[in-house]
């Protein structure tokens, strides 16, 4: 049996009332893909972990999220809210070591299509860091390093001209612990792939498959299970073979 879960914010297909433009890219608009957004429907605080991380966790995932404007709550994504209240406070302040530090900053890249949240970006002499925020303990994860790759090719891209930013950072609040990010060539590519494959799972019409193989471990602590039903699906698939 899976996590309890909590439906907020459906609308039905293409809306997605926490987007500040559209997701449809065949309509030429930019598509959310990294960053971290919280909205209150009915009186319940509720955080969405937006684009490439989602994406790269399970596609079905995202375009639940995203196209059709799907968001469940359970005690995963509301632990993560709580954790993030601080740098979900919009501003800009000075750090004990001089540092100027601003918390949910708005990003985007019309080259790329896509638009979102900053949780921190920090600046030392004239060069911008993202700081993404979460909730766990510290850990290397893929999906993650690509959420900060994006802002800072979104930083890049309003600082033509300016070396590239060469790493940013995740702050670990589990474990209290802050681990640096390296901007590679591969991490870049990878990054700009997943974005392209973003804009591309936004245009179809019915959600992908669910995920199978290893990747299935991953399904039991998602909020959408309740909604995506991944085992049942993977049950009719396989009767139709």
């Amino acid at each position: 049996m899976g996590p309890t879960s909590t439906r907020v914010g459906s609308q039905g297909a293409g809306y997605a009332p926490w987007l500040p433009t559209r997701v449809l890219c065949q309509f030429g608009h930019r598509i959310h893909v990294f960053c971290l957004l919280s909205r209150v429907y009915g009186g319940l605080h509720s955080q969405v972990r937006l684009g490439t991380n989602a994406l790269k966790y399970c596609p079905r995932k995202f375009y639940y999220q995203f196209v059709q404007g799907e968001m469940l709550v359970n005690e995963f994504v509301l632990e993560g809210t709580l954790a993030h209240q601080r740098v979900h406070q919009a501003g800009t302040h000075t750090t004990a070591e001089g540092e100027l530090e601003t918390t949910r900053l708005y990003l985007y890249s019309e080259a790329l299509h896509l638009s979102g949240f900053a949780d921190v970006i920090e600046e030392r002499g004239g060069v911008f860091f993202p700081v993404e925020y979460k909730h766990g303990h510290q850990g290397t994860w893929l999906n993650d390093h690509i959420q900060l790759c994006a802002q800072a090719l979104c930083l890049e891209e309003r600082q033509p001209g300016k070396p590239l930013i060469p790493h940013g950072y995740i702050f670990s609040i589990g474990s209290r612990r802050r681990t640096q990010v390296k901007f590679s060539t591969e991490l870049r590519k990878k990054t700009r792939a997943t974005i392209a494959q973003a804009l591309q799972v936004a245009t179809l019409e019915t959600p992908p498959p669910p995920l199978s193989g290893k990747l299935v471990v991953r399904c039991p602590p998602c909020s959408l299970l309740p909604l995506c039903l991944p085992e049942e699906v993977r049950l009719l698939q396989a009767k139709k073979r």
